[in-house]
This record gives structure tokens, sequence and C-alpha cells, in this order.
């Protein structure tokens, strides 16, 4: 009996060990295969504003090989902080199909954000620990579903900056980790300013933290931080040539507690029947943290050690502060969003760094990590899949519409997501889409030369100009146009439009606008 006891316990440790040395990389790889498949499973990856950076990330193409477009648009200026995705994504326009662009592009913050992250924890730790799974809750979120694909992808060059920083300052301080620094500032900052500035001001105070050190370590700092300085000075240049908008909207108080309380940020788009599994995120941090408390004192005593690796969750704490004395609608919109996000964010990198092995609560992680990462993957494939034979569609009616033909887009759809998947049009040739809403602000790269937004439909309006759309197309539920407010449009497309096509689920009608009978009349 005391032989078979023996054996069990033996079998045991054994598994552990095993566990504790190939768990890591194993679940990790695991993980980054299965959020990998549940991208490139969908026919599109469908974001609110997706279609619409896909459309425009065109134009940024199609505008600097003929004059054709630039009749209607203009490219921003260089120091934009909003750039690299739409300069990525045209870049892959010239290889791929658009779809496939577009997933290339998710597939590639996915793995630079995880990547990343297990980076900066194994030089803040001297190994990768046992929790970096834990990473894997926090890509496809809500963000992410909107389409924020520069802000979430700035995180990945915030931890690589964090990451040279230590290598750097441990080295020799060869010119090499300079000019890579350099280069990775200025991508952090065509990725994201806000992400920038946080970047900046970490480093800055792990620079000061360490500021009675040695001359050599003092003077190694201050080289790194001056690589933020193109980033700073377009920062600079930006902000003092455009308006940011402050929205008059917010979340009430109420509403950012539960967001808080249920990871509202993970859900993305059936919140119904996903906050019940983000719930149980938080539930998984907060005992995480719990047990970081209870194994160890979490703020040390010496001011260095305090502001390594717990200014992460300085920056957490600080994040939810901030969200309670903020609207959402600073800062372009959105704003409390992007806060939680990065309350999550830090608050799961010092987690991971910070926890220590123990078999059952790695076990009981693991666990809640399967359940709630697969069965929001299950909600959300429901949804792609739903949404893909729409999406087609609405393919299939740009195919309709000739090259640089001016397109006047009516949605009448009910669902959110599908805000702007008139852009869809214009991802296989090049019309002007008249409601193409990224080219109205200042924080990406194609703005009109004289904007056609706001172009009004009526049967008053029979003027021929530069302004008269060539197409009318109409999504969504067609019987819409009785409700009040679209009397005026049906109006004039009965008096002046001709159908030319539509598609077979009758949610797409394209009109050709007969500008001769207009010019009669």
């Amino acid at each position: 009996m005391m032989n078979y006891l023996r054996g069990i316990l033996s079998s045991s440790r054994l598994l552990e060990e095993v566990i504790r040395r190939w768990g890591e990389p194993g679940l990790f790889i695991l993980f980054s295969l299965i959020s990998l498949n549940h991208i490139w499973a969908q026919y599109a990856f469908i974001t609110l504003d997706g279609p619409s950076h896909l459309y425009n990330s065109k134009l940024l193409l199609d505008i600097n090989i003929g004059e054709a477009l630039s009749k209607y648009y203009s490219v921003q200026y260089p120091y934009l902080p909003n750039y690299c995705s739409h300069v990525f994504t045209g870049i892959l326009l010239n290889f791929f199909d658009p779809l496939i662009a577009e997933k290339i592009l998710i597939s590639s913050i996915l793995i630079l954000l995880t990547f990343s992250t297990r980076h900066l924890v194994l030089v803040m730790r001297g190994d990768f620990g046992y929790f970096t799974f834990l990473i894997f809750l926090l890509p496809f979120n809500k963000l992410l579903q909107n389409g924020f694909y520069n802000f979430i992808a700035a995180f990945a060059f915030m931890n690589f900056a964090m990451v040279i920083f230590f290598k750097y300052k441990n080295t020799q301080g060869k010119i090499s980790g300079v000019i890579y620094a350099t280069l990775n500032g200025v991508l952090l900052y065509y990725s994201n300013l806000l992400v920038f500035a946080l970047t900046f001001l970490i480093i800055t105070i792990w620079s000061f933290v360490h500021y009675n050190s040695s001359e050599k370590l003092k003077l190694k700092n201050f080289i790194y931080l001056l690589t933020f300085l193109p980033g700073l000075v377009m920062g600079i240049f930006f902000l003092s040539s455009t308006s940011i908008s402050n929205y008059n909207y917010d979340m009430s108080q109420f509403d950012k507690v539960i967001s808080l309380i249920c990871f509202d940020i993970g859900a993305t788009f059936d919140t119904q029947n996903e906050i019940p599994y983000t719930s149980l995120i938080t539930i998984l941090l907060c005992f995480s943290m719990g047990f970081i408390a209870g194994g160890r004192r979490v703020f040390l005593r010496k001011l260095k050690q305090l502001f390594s690796i717990n200014i992460f969750l300085v920056v957490s704490l600080c994040s939810i502060f901030l969200v309670f004395i903020s609207k959402d609608g600073d800062f372009g919109g959105m704003f409390s969003r992007r806060l939680f996000f990065i309350i999550f964010y830090f608050a799961i990198l010092w987690i991971i760094i910070k926890l220590e092995w123990k078999m059952l609560f790695f076990a009981g992680s693991l666990i809640i990590c399967f359940v709630v990462f697969l069965n929001l993957m299950l909600v959300r494939s429901k949804m792609f899949k739903e949404a893909e034979p729409v999406v087609r569609s609405v393919i299939e009616t740009g195919k309709y519409i000739p090259d640089h033909s001016l397109v006047h887009s009516i949605n009448l759809s009910h669902m959110w997501y599908e805000q702007h998947y008139s852009s869809y049009l214009g991802i296989y040739n090049s019309p002007v889409l008249m409601d193409n809403y990224e080219a109205v602000l200042r924080w990406f790269p194609i703005v009109w030369k004289k904007d056609l937004l706001y172009y009004l439909l009526s049967v008053q309006n029979n003027i021929i100009d530069e302004n008269t759309p060539d197409y009318v197309y109409v999504f969504g539920d067609i019987k819409r146009f009785k409700e009040e407010g679209y009397l005026p449009t049906q109006q004039f497309i009965e008096s002046n439009c001709e159908l030319v096509y539509q598609s077979e689920n009758a949610l797409n009608h394209l009109y050709k606008v007969n500008k001769f009978k207009q010019d009669l009349n």
C-alpha cells in the first residue's frame, strides 16, 4: 500500500515538473494557434470601423498611383500619429486580396501584442513565469471589435520600448540599441499618441528612479530618452495644428463600475451572452492579486523595486481614477473604453510577472481561461457566420459600380456593427464613397478636399453640380424609408433614379442617378 502511495506521489511530482518546465511555452503556443484560427476561420473578420479602414487604406494606395481620386481627397501631413495600420494594410493590398490583407493585419497585431508581452515578462522576471497564457484573455476586446487597430498595436511597440530600455542600460550602450529604440519610438508614435505619451512617462520615471546611479547609467538613460525626441517633436506639431474634439457624452458612474466588475472591455458582439464569461475574468484577476498579496508584500520599501515592476499596478490604479473623473467623449471619443483597456492590460501584465508557481492555482486559472476563452470564441464565431452572407452581398453590389463614381450611401440597418458596411463597396474597385467619415476627421491619413459626407438628397436638390452623386446605395431594410426623416430621400430616388441592382437578400439596392432627367427638370 505504501509503495502504491509513493508511486502516485512520485508520478504527481513528475507531472508537476513537466508542467512547470513545458506548460508555459506549450500553452502559449496553443492559445496563439486557437486565436489565429479564430481570425482565419472567418470569411471576413468584421469590426465596426474595419471596412472603412480597409477602404481608406486602398484609397491611400490608389491616390499615389493615379490622379482621378486626388480631385476629391488629399493625404494628411506626415506627422499624423495614426498612420501605421493604414500604411501596413496599403502595402499588403499590393500582394493580397483585401479581406486577406485585413486578416494579416489583425493577426500581426495579435502576434505582436502577445509575443511582446511574453518577451517583456522574460526581461522583468528573468524567466517566462507560468501564467503568460493570461494575456490571451485581452486581445479580442471591444476596442478591436470597434476597429481600434492602431491603439492596440501601440501596446506591442510600448512593450518593445521597455525591453530595449532594460537591455540597453544593462549592456555597453551600443549604437544599435539607440537605432532600434528610435525606430521603435517612431512606430509607437505612428500607432497611437496616447500610448506613446504613457510609454515615455513610464520610462522617464524608471530613469528618474535610477538617477542616483553611476554617471554612466545616467548618461545611458538620458540617451535612451532622446530616442523619443522624433515622436515628441511630431506630437507637438500635430497637437498645435489639429483640434481634437471632446464630445459631450459619457457613461454613468454606475455603468463605469459595472464595466470594471464585468470586464466589459472583453465583450464584443453579443454583450448579453458574453458578460457571464467576461465576469469570470475579473474574478480570476482579483483572486490572482489576492494570491500575490498573500504570498509577499506587494509594495517593497526600496523605491527602485517599487517602480520597476509595480509601476504597472500603479498605472492600472491611476487609470481607474481617471475613468471616474473624465468623460467617455473626451479626446476624440471612447476615452473610457481606452482607459479600461489600459487598466486591464497593465493589471494582467503585473499579475503575469508577479505570480509564482502553485499547482492548484495554476490548474484552476487554466480551467477558467479555457472555459472563458473557448465559449467567447463560440459566441463570436456564431455572429461572424451570421454576418458572412451580408458582407458577401455588399461586396457583390460593389461590382456594379464603375471606378471613380460618386456614391451616396444610406444605411437603414439596426445593427451597430453594420454602420460602415458601405465601405465594402470600394475594397475591390475605386468608387468615391460620400459617407467616408474618416476623411472628415483630422486623425486619419485621407481627408476630403471638399466635405461630401453631409450631402443631402432631396427632391429640391435638382441642380447638377460636381457633388451630385452618380449612384445611390441603400443598405438595410428598404421598408424603413417610410419612417420619418427618410421621405425626401425616397422621393429623390423615385423621381431621379433607376434601380440597377438588388441583392438576393434584399438588403442591397443600387440606384443610378439619371442626371440627364434632372437637367431637363
